[in-house]
């Protein structure tokens, strides 16, 4: 129907005395019949029963009538009508598309018009205008003397409000272009529409100046494009216009510099609407993405069409949800036949045209025939063309439902029911003739928005189809229930979402092919819930927005996806399918902001409202397919059909609103709620911008996850908690807290880690700030392993020597441990092994418990030390001693449950044990710590742990497979980027090969060690190197050479205290002199550190010393 040829003032009047008496209801059915005041008066009561009014309404109809002077129409009302304000529940943000009319030249039509014929000609325009705008589903905001102000969208959401809104601004320009003023100049207006979000519903002013107030740049927008047309032109913005796709026709205007707004904005002139165009066509058609996942379902439609075509007749009802896919597959089907001899109709029915008769037939034979504006007399000539099965009768009544003066006055003794039937007859008969000359496929899309009309001719073609050749394709959504479900032809075809297999086959796509970020795939994947419309729209939002960006030959993600972000394309349509359940929206809001899973109990308990408001709002939305419900035992959880659903619903409620509820949630879950998960709790109030109460149950969700050995989870909660704590006096033990966990935690991963060290200075910092000597030492403490990574022992030293004797004594126990704790550590590695046992040993005088900490490299700080003062003591010379330590230390480790802690001490007593010389014992503990280390990925343990194995390995005889598991190990440790520990690992490997008589890898790993004492300050094992440096000296013959060395590993070891170490080296000097024939330099060589001993007689090094002693002393 062509806006232009409708005659809109007459029916603007009868649609206001219509209203005026509570009988607006019937304006549609008024308009779609051409009732006007010439012809009502004579309306039957058959006549008024078709048209659908009521008995009571009837008699309303004739009283009012009968009040009236015979032919008298109403006068036209003097003055704006008042504008009804909707219900609203409460102030919202939304997407609007907003409508500016301005009349033009008003000021010069007050200097020539006379005041009273200036207030009846604008009065007559209001009129007019505000009519046409509801017309099209619009909301009249405002009345400014010659402006109108109108919201499409508002206060209930339609999926094609911008559509409305141009439509209506069309039909604006063209019902003034029938009116004039009193002087003969035509009326003409200025149209300008913007979309985008805004805050409506605040109500300003009082009594009859009420009206709803919109916020934001969309109203600015609308307002501006004014200043772009010509008279009598329409005027969109580039937001508009993508939401309209290609049903209408456009023209590129120059993007306009506006006042206030920093970038020129593209704007564009609207000339009129397309006709007999697909939605998909205009809105989808052009997207180039892959049809995926549909194969079974094409290949369904085209078994029928070759069916259709043997002439055995086919209807296929295909539904599914809105984005679906269902334009998508019946437009495959519409491509896939174009080559063969054949005849396609499409009628696209549209939710504007609900209850325009015959609108998709109309609509469709008007493109085809190519009708255009002013044809009048060819109208009749080209719709003939088209119709050849019609009569002339049959013709003209369709041009004057097209709009098209035919000048056939016989059509006015026609009744409605009788131009019905002779409309329906013309549509059917011409599809009947056109399956006669070759098949037919016959699309009807959207049925959902179907008229009883066109629905009524579809039953009249299906009656007489069978062998006709025809296939019929009726495309609807899941809550239309067509009536020809029961056909004998009829075929049901539901579409289902696509599988996560097809949606990543959509996506790939997509991106052309190009690898997306892991994160981007999923956040689209996730929120569209395999709808590819979704998927479409979403990816290419992300795209507009520039946070995805096409790098040549990969997409990159340029900021974080937050979960609230809804393609402009999708708002509208989210939020009608809200807005129909208004009593329901805010049960929808208080669940979106609980989650996209939620419980009833809860719900109760934040929402203020009576258990039947909720449990008749639940209803509502359970019945309109936008939840779920999940029972499990007595608790009914609650799960909204999209992600996007709950972002539209959560969207809507303004800032304080939502930070309100969020409150009210997070108090709710500490009180009781059936969730209580730290994080979960923390995004609530951080939502609720309690950022104080937010970073605490941040850090105790990431306590929780640590605790579990989930310490990625970890990181990531304490660094946001982090963001979250203040800076100042007040925050500053918080924050020193969690910057000592984050170091912790991503020492776990390797002692290198740059962030663990910036932490770490980041919390001195703050320690020493603070003047608190155990915050101080605590710091300390746990910045150690950084700086052992860096080979950095003098600064530990230093640091800790900032706290006097005093300070330490007034310390805490457990914090005083601490201090001794970390530097006999630091002691141990720069190889004074008396004064590591001496500080390490502080640990046993704390009682110990099951409380427990991770501040010493991510492991339990007792357990930590324990380890250490094991390996310190079986050095200095306490084989028992140190063997039962490193087994008290692992029962701790596995008393508090702590996985890290457990692999640190597992490796502990594996390399004990083999310098023991236990190797019986050594296969199972380690292997137990590489399978945590590779459960949890703790990456600086497991290196250690697959260099541990490498040497049991080779103890049990394998050397060959010991190295290669040794080397390998080694490899790892040194991808953690750091050196640290490593010396000690060198020359128990090359220990063990000379042990097991494998010289050439001993030789190997020494060469090593030497590059190693190089660049290290470690020094725990040079004894050890200088020892096995000798017995490299002396395989080669280098007998002098390898006495010195001897010797300097003697000495070396002595001034360490590191008996075990010198025992050995003494032994082999022995070895050697006893060789030599000097059998009393021998004896007193090894006698003496031999007898230093008072424990673990039965420790292999022990034993081997022994037995040397006696072959000196029998030889």
């Amino acid at each position: 129907m062509r806006a232009d040829k409708v005659c809109i003032r007459p029916m603007t009047d009868i649609a206001t005395w219509l209203g005026e008496r509570g009988l607006s209801k019937y304006e549609k059915a008024f308009r779609d019949h051409d009732i006007d005041f010439d012809v009502l008066a004579s309306l039957t009561e058959d006549e008024l029963k078709e048209l659908g009014v009521s008995l009571g309404d009837r008699k309303r109809l004739r009283r009012a009538l009968n009040e009236k002077e015979a032919g008298a129409a109403p006068a036209p009302a003097t003055s704006p009508p008042q504008l009804p304000l909707p219900a609203i529940a409460a102030p919202e943000r939304r997407q609007l598309t907003v409508l500016f009319a301005d009349l033009v030249a008003s000021t010069a039509l007050s200097r020539t018009l006379d005041p009273e014929d200036l207030r009846d000609l604008l009065s007559t325009y209001h009129q007019a205008v505000a009519t046409t705008i509801r017309d099209a589903g619009g909301f009249v905001a405002k009345f400014m003397g010659d402006g109108i102000l109108a919201y499409f969208g508002y206060p209930t959401a339609s999926e094609d409000a911008a559509e409305r809104a141009v439509r209506a601004g069309l039909r604006i320009t063209a019902v003034l272009r029938t009116l004039r003023a009193r002087d003969g100049r035509q009326l003409e207006a200025r149209v300008g529409i913007a979309t985008g979000p805004v805050v409506v519903g605040d109500i300003l002013g009082e009594d009859i100046a009420r009206e709803i107030n919109v916020v934001g740049e969309t109203p600015n927008l609308a307002a501006r494009l004014l200043s772009v047309g010509d008279p009598g032109s329409v005027v969109i913005a580039g937001p508009t216009r993508r939401l309209i796709g290609n049903l209408f026709a456009l023209r590129d205007l120059p993007p306009q510099t506006f006042k206030g707004f920093p970038e020129p904005v593209p704007v564009f002139e609207v000339i009129d609407e397309r006709q007999g165009i697909s939605r998909f066509e205009a809105t989808r058609r052009n997207r180039g993405s892959a049809f995926v996942g549909r194969g079974q379902e094409a290949g369904l439609l085209l078994d029928r069409w070759q069916q259709a075509c043997v002439f055995d007749d086919q209807l296929v009802l295909l539904s599914g949800e809105a984005g679906i896919g269902k334009s998508r597959i019946t437009d495959s089907l519409w491509q896939a036949v174009a080559a063969e001899p054949q005849i396609r109709l499409r009628y696209q029915c549209t939710p504007h045209h609900i209850n325009s008769a015959f609108y998709p037939a109309l609509a469709q034979l008007s493109a085809v025939a190519g009708l255009l504006p002013g044809d009048n007399a060819g109208a009749l000539i080209k719709l003939a063309t088209v119709l050849p099965e019609t009569n002339a009768q049959q013709i003209a009544l369709i041009a004057s439902m097209l709009g098209y003066d035919t000048g056939d006055g016989t059509l006015d003794d026609l009744t409605p029911a009788r131009k019905r039937q002779l409309v329906l007859d013309a549509f059917a008969d011409q599809i009947a003739a056109d399956c006669r000359r070759l098949p037919v496929l016959w699309i009807i899309e959207d049925a959902h928005w179907i008229d009883p009309t066109t629905e009524a001719l579809i039953s009249r073609v299906l009656d007489g189809a069978g062998r006709q050749r025809l296939m019929v394709v009726v495309t609807h959504r899941p809550e239309y229930r067509p009536p020809w479900g029961s056909h004998p032809m009829a075929t049901a075809l539901p579409l289902s979402r696509l599988s996560r297999t097809s949606s990543a086959l959509l996506l790939q796509s997509l991106a052309n092919g190009k690898p997306l970020p892991a994160e981007a795939s999923e956040y689209i994947t996730s929120r569209a819930d395999g709808v590819p419309l979704f998927m479409e729209e979403l990816f290419k939002a992300m795209c507009d927005s520039g946070a995805l960006v096409d790098r040549e030959d990969q997409y990159e993600l340029t900021r974080p996806l937050t979960g609230t972000e809804i393609p402009a394309t999708l708002q509208d349509s989210l939020m009608a399918r809200l807005d129909r359940l208004a009593p329901a929206k805010t049960v929808a809001q208080l669940g979106a902001a609980i989650g996209r899973e939620f419980d009833l109990g809860l719900l109760l308990a934040i929402s203020g409202l009576q258990p039947n408001a909720v449990a008749e709002g639940l209803e509502q939305l359970l019945g309109a397919g936008l939840l779920f419900s999940r029972q499990q035992g007595a608790t009914t959880t609650y799960i909204f059909k999209h992600a996007l659903i709950q972002d539209a619903a959560y969207g809507t409620m303004l800032r304080q609103r939502r930070k309100e509820v969020h409150d009210r949630i997070a108090q709710a879950l500490i009180g009781g709620g059936s969730d209580q998960r730290p994080e979960l709790i923390a995004h609530h109030f951080e939502a609720a911008a309690q950022v104080r109460d937010a970073a605490i149950w941040l850090e105790r969700g990431g306590d929780v996850a640590f605790a579990s050995a989930s310490h990625k989870e970890a990181l990531v909660l304490w660094r946001r908690a982090l963001a979250l704590v203040a800076s100042d006096d007040d925050g500053r033990r918080a924050r020193i807290g969690l910057l000592q966990k984050l170091s912790a935690a991503l020492l776990q991963n390797g002692y290198s880690s740059l962030e663990a060290f910036e932490a770490g200075e980041a919390a001195l910092q703050a320690a020493i700030e603070s003047g608190d000597s155990e915050l101080y030492v605590g710091v300390c403490a746990s910045n150690a392993p950084t700086h052992f990574a860096r080979q950095d022992f003098d600064r530990v030293e230093r640091e800790l020597a900032y706290v006097s004797s005093a300070q330490i004594d007034d310390l805490p126990p457990i914090v005083r441990a601490q201090y001794y704790s970390i530097r006999g550590v630091c002691r141990f590695h720069a190889g004074y092994i008396a004064d590591a046992c001496k500080d390490l040993s502080a640990i046993l005088d704390f009682k110990d418990d099951e409380s427990r900490d991770s501040s010493f490299g991510g492991g339990d700080s007792r357990c930590s030390s324990m380890s250490y003062l094991a390996r310190s003591q079986l050095i200095y010379g306490l084989p028992t001693t140190a063997r039962d330590l490193a087994h008290k230390a692992l029962d701790r480790a596995r008393a508090i449950s702590h996985p890290y802690s457990i692999a640190w001490c597992l490796v502990t007593v594996t390399r004990n044990a083999l310098v023991l010389g236990e190797y019986s014992e050594v296969l199972r503990p380690i292997r137990e710590s590489i399978e945590l280390c590779e459960r949890y990925g703790y990456g600086s343990r497991l290196g250690q742990a697959r260099a541990a194995h490498g040497i049991a390995i080779v103890a049990t005889g394998d050397s060959e497979g010991g190295a290669a598991e040794l080397d390998s190990g080694l490899a790892l440790w040194r991808r953690t980027g750091n050196n640290f520990s490593l010396d000690m690992l060198l020359v128990e490997a090359a220990n063990m090969f000379f042990r097991m008589g494998n010289l050439e890898q001993a030789r190997r790993y020494v060469v090593q060690a030497k590059a190693l004492y190089g660049e290290v300050a470690e020094r725990t094992g040079y004894a050890e190197y200088l020892r096995m440096s000798g017995r490299i000296l002396e395989l080669d013959g280098d007998r002098m050479g390898a006495a010195a060395k001897y010797r300097e590993a003697v000495a070396f070891a002595d001034m360490q205290s590191a008996n075990l170490h010198k025992l050995r080296a003494c032994s082999d000097l022995a070895k050697l002199l006893a060789g030599d024939g000097d059998h009393r330099a021998a004896e007193a060589v090894l006698a003496p550190p031999l007898d230093w001993f008072t424990e673990g007689h039965d420790a292999l090094d022990i034993v081997e010393a022994r037995q040397q002693l006696k072959r000196v002393l029998s030889g």
